[in-house]
């Protein structure tokens, strides 16, 4: 059994202009595609914890159905071995990777990642984005921000039940108008990529309403649940309040390889993950 995370991929450099639908449609895919012959690996930029700078691929990469692509992240290590050669010890330096699976949606932009202890799922999403836009330099996909889903309930619970000094929400305009609300209605108005909304008392918010989160509260619930963005909030202690985030608790799935074996069983798991982070109740409806 392996952990998986599923994250939201957003376009938002060329959002507002004619080609957004042929990016997220062709562009993006073909740009994965692009890895299943190709043997080299390459320095992206990220650089891990402690670690000196590694260099990543795509591998293993395959169009699994006419929605999804599957295959690994891979991160290239020197192996150091040592062999007896006549009565002495001689070193050797060979290749290997460590690899971590994952399955892009295309149509639902949803990338299903896989974590282990070799490369964890915060590592693997940067590393996605930046083999994405490796050598983009027309930027014909352009920037692209890529949002872990997660499961507010418990945070929602404590918005609701404690005094909110202050929330900040950072967005990025949904790529699919259906999705908008109050909030993204005037920033897709606006034609802003993306920026940050926030607001705040000392003596606290109105979060609530007859016991529900207030509008504007579920306002920004609902564009993070849909992987639009992320908050924070200051709850609790005017003097010495506590910090939430709906980062806090990422949807997550423990999977056999027999789950992920074609793509129907892909779309299922996808869906029941997705299910839970819609449980979420922002109540935006």
């Amino acid at each position: 059994m392996a952990r998986y995370y599923l994250a939201k991929l957003n376009i938002i450099e060329n959002i507002f202009t004619e080609d957004m639908q042929r990016i997220k449609m062709e562009l993006i895919p073909q740009r994965v595609l692009s890895f299943k012959n190709d043997t080299l690996f390459y320095t992206v930029g990220h650089k891990i914890d402690g670690e000196s700078r590694a260099k990543w691929t795509f591998s293993d990469v395959e169009q699994m159905s006419s929605n999804i692509i599957s295959g690994n992240i891979a991160k290239q290590e020197e192996v150091t071995r040592f062999e007896i050669r006549e009565g002495k010890s001689v070193k050797s330096v060979a290749n290997d990777a460590k690899l971590v699976k994952f399955f892009y949606l295309i149509g639902e932009e949803l990338l299903l990642i896989q974590s282990n202890s070799g490369i964890n799922y915060a590592d693997s999403i940067i590393i996605f984005r930046q083999l994405l836009l490796l050598n983009d330099d027309l930027h014909l996909i352009g920037d692209i921000k890529i949002n872990v889903l997660s499961n507010q309930s418990k945070a929602i619970e404590e918005l609701i039940s404690k005094p909110v000094r202050k929330i900040t929400l950072k967005y990025h305009v949904p790529n699919d108008p259906k999705t908008l609300n109050t909030i993204s209605d005037i920033l897709l108005d606006a034609h802003a990529q993306k920026g940050k909304f926030e607001i705040q008392n000392p003596d606290g918010l109105k979060a609530t309403e007859h016991g529900k989160l207030s509008r504007v509260f579920s306002n920004i619930i609902s564009i993070t649940k849909k992987g639009y963005g992320e908050w924070s909030a200051k709850v609790g202690s005017k003097k010495h309040p506590k910090t939430l985030s709906s980062e806090e608790y990422p949807i997550t799935k423990n999977v056999s390889d027999d789950s992920l074996k074609d793509g129907v069983s892909v779309t299922k798991v996808v869906k029941e993950m997705k299910d839970r982070v819609e449980e979420t109740s922002g109540d935006d409806k």
